[in-house]
C-alpha cells in the first residue's frame, strides 16, 4: 500500500516533533545543576588553632553547619624557678585536639560570598607541665572551650567543585579576645 505524499509529510513532521521534544528535554537536563550540599576541606590555622579537617552540610541555601577536628603537638622550653636550684630550663611537650562546631551564614550571589559564623571550639589538652601559658592566657591541661567566629570571603561554585576561603577567626574565652585567621581549601559535592 503506497502512502500519499501528504501522509509522508505528516509522518516526517511527527517524527521531527518527537525528536525535538526529546532533544529539548535532554538539553534542559544538561543545563540543570544540582546544588552542592556537602563540603570537605582542610583549614590552616583558623577555628581549630593550627589545622583541621572539616565537614559542612547545607540545610538552607545560605546556612550550613560545620564540624571539624585537628590535632597538634608542640614541643618547646620554659624557664622554671626552683627554690633549691634556682632557674632552670625545662622541656614542655603539649598535645591538643581541637574540634570546632559552628553555624555559618552566607551573603552574596554567585560563587563568591561573604561568610559569617559562630560557634564553639573544644580543646582537649595534655602536657608535661600542669600549667601552660600562651599569648597572656594561662590554662591547665584538660578540656577547654572557646567561643569562636568567622568573618571572611568564600569561593564555592553552586554545583560543586573547588572551595577556597580566607577568614578572620577570633577566639573568646570570657576574659580576652584572641585575634586569629585561617585559610581553607577543599571540595564541594
Amino acid at each position: 500500500m503506497a502512502r500519499s505524499k501528504s501522509g509522508k509529510v505528516k509522518a516526517a513532521f511527527r517524527l521531527v516533533i518527537i525528536i525535538q521534544i526529546f532533544i529539548t528535554g535532554y538539553l534542559y537536563a544538561q543545563g540543570f545543576q544540582k546544588d552542592a550540599k556537602n563540603v570537605l576541606y582542610i583549614e590552616g590555622l583558623g577555628n581549630a588553632g593550627v589545622y583541621s579537617l572539616n565537614y559542612e552540610r547545607s540545610f538552607k541555601e545560605n546556612v550550613n553547619v560545620r564540624i571539624g577536628f585537628g590535632y597538634s603537638e608542640i614541643v618547646g622550653e620554659t624557664t622554671v624557678s626552683d627554690t633549691i636550684v634556682g632557674q632552670r630550663k625545662e622541656k614542655v611537650n603539649v598535645r591538643f585536639g581541637a574540634s570546632p562546631v559552628m553555624v555559618n551564614y552566607f551573603n552574596g550571589k554567585g560563587d563568591h560570598k561573604i561568610e559569617i559564623g559562630g560557634g564553639i571550639t573544644l580543646f582537649v589538652i595534655s602536657a608535661q607541665s600542669s600549667e601552660i601559658s600562651s599569648n597572656g592566657l594561662k590554662f591547665k591541661a584538660g578540656v577547654l572551650s572557646f567561643l569562636t567566629g568567622t568573618i571572611g570571603w568564600r569561593y564555592q561554585p553552586k554545583g560543586g567543585g573547588l572551595v577556597f576561603k580566607v577568614a578572620f577567626t577570633p577566639f573568646y574565652n570570657f576574659s580576652k579576645v584572641l585575634p586569629f585567621g585561617g585559610i581553607s581549601v577543599g571540595y564541594a559535592f
